[in-house]
């Protein structure tokens, strides 16, 4: 059993489930209302954390799209598609309302390595879609997921797009040819010095992917140029995309060997399976697994030992491309032993497993184990009463403070609310079809 940080787990979280398992643990979230998410008025935008006056200091109450993004899209997943919808819509205006910045690159007015013009992915809201946009890193990711959720949500018929919904896809298309995304260097998941990375090229190509089956569902007349073009730019990124993997940097004086945002490339995004994803999963665990949680990558500094204490407020997250060097100057880490250890990738590699499980051709039971086994990390990282007003809640990361490890001030974060929500209905499910094979003498085992 893992490290339970809450000890009234203790006695609900088991190596074998069954449906009246599972219940008591939904009984439980319920209960203590882990999986709140509270929205933005009525904009159906969510803040990074569920901040109270006591940690809005953090600055976890702005809007960030890739964390709304995989917010939206666990709601999808658990059947609350009006949520979603909502979501989308408002991420449809608020790009909109910076067509001008994807005109100054398509045009070329703007070169790619310019960063000041590109497009703003975090911002504040009133309780209209009104957006207060701020300077902030670039971060392909970010709108590679928008691209691929609009287009996911518009092909299940979930949302009905106008035509300047569309208009703006074909303009996020034209952008991230004008700017060669492939081989772009942009401040990524983790919003850190510009490099080229394979988790900024993968969730591109994934929203390219996606938007090329759009095109073939709308079968539009005249439309044939721009398959052609979309074809060519998947084509072109999939060659620099392999050509780094399972790595996620290969540039001599940036490389990065492990990095667990590429995950994301398995899901939510599909975009890897076979090998290639067994290896990425296998290099995670091998390189990024702790006690706690799930390391980013080897040598992270940001919330490193004591970092509260060491980094002024003002620092605590930073545009990097304007800020460049802040935490290495400050913040000292042994690679493999200090880093802190996120809450966002147990649930996801529970997802993964359990996912897997179900496409198996042979013996499902290891993947079947590891699926439970991440799922109760993922439990055991909720917060125990001990944490006051952040009891019951799913933090962001446990990090080092005075020699022991602790959750940090964004709890609960709810990127990581939304992966275990996801974590837990595939669970479910999959225990739902034990019940049945156990009347053939099958296990359904965790370790």
């Amino acid at each position: 059993m893992p490290f339970v940080h809450n000890e009234k787990l203790l006695g609900i979280l088991h190596d074998r489930y069954t449906p009246a398992d599972i219940a008591v643990i939904r009984n439980f979230i319920e209960t203590h209302d882990v999986l709140t998410f509270p929205q933005i008025g009525e904009t159906g935008l969510f803040p990074a954390a569920r901040c109270s006056i006591h940690t809005r200091y953090t600055q976890y109450d702005r809007i960030w799209v890739r964390d709304n993004i995989h917010i939206a899209n666990a709601h999808r997943l658990t059947g609350k598609i009006d949520v979603a919808r909502s979501t989308l819509k408002s991420l449809f205006a608020m790009f909109r309302a910076q067509k001008e910045r994807f005109r100054l690159y398509i045009s070329g007015e703007v070169q790619r390595k310019d960063l000041s013009w590109r497009p703003h992915i975090r911002f504040l809201t009133g309780d209209g879609v009104q957006f207060d946009f701020e300077p902030w890193n670039s971060q392909n990711d970010a709108l590679g997921y928008f691209l691929w959720f609009a287009c996911t949500l518009i092909l299940e018929r979930i949302y009905l797009p106008e035509p300047e919904d569309i208009d703006l896809l074909r303009t996020f298309v034209s952008f991230f040819g004008a700017i060669s995304f492939w081989s772009d260097e942009d401040s990524g998941h983790w919003e850190e010095a510009p490099k080229i990375e394979a988790s900024s090229i993968g969730t591109v190509l994934a929203g390219l992917e996606k938007y090329r089956l759009l095109l073939n569902h709308l079968n539009r007349d005249g439309c044939s140029d721009e398959k052609q073009r979309v074809e060519r730019l998947c084509d072109t990124a999939r060659l620099h995309l392999n050509a780094i993997l399972p790595a996620e940097c290969i540039q001599i004086d940036k490389r990065r060997d492990f990095d667990a945002a590429l995950l994301f490339l398995i899901f939510p995004l599909g975009l890897l399976d076979g090998e290639t994803a067994g290896r990425i999963v296998g290099r995670v665990e091998s390189n990024l697994k702790g006690d706690y949680g799930v390391r980013r990558y080897i040598g992270d500094r940001f919330w490193g030992p004591d970092y509260d204490d060491i980094v002024p407020l003002d620092r605590w997250t930073v545009d990097t491309t304007r800020h460049p060097g802040t935490r290495k100057r400050l913040v000292a880490v042994t690679p493999g032993v200090d880093e802190a250890q996120w809450c966002i990738f147990d649930p996801l590699l529970s997802v993964i497993y359990g996912l897997w499980s179900r496409t198996a051709l042979s013996d499902r039971q290891p993947l079947l184990q590891k699926q439970i086994h991440y799922f109760n990390r993922a439990m055991g990282q909720i917060t125990g009463p001990e944490a006051g007003e952040n009891a019951y809640r799913c933090p962001e990361l446990y990090y080092m403070k005075k020699g022991r490890y602790t959750h940090n001030a964004a709890t609960p974060l709810l990127w990581t609310q939304a992966n275990l929500l996801v974590a837990l209905k595939i669970l479910e499910e999959n225990v739902a079809e034990y019940a049945v094979r156990a009347l053939k003498n099958e296990i359904f085992d965790g370790s």
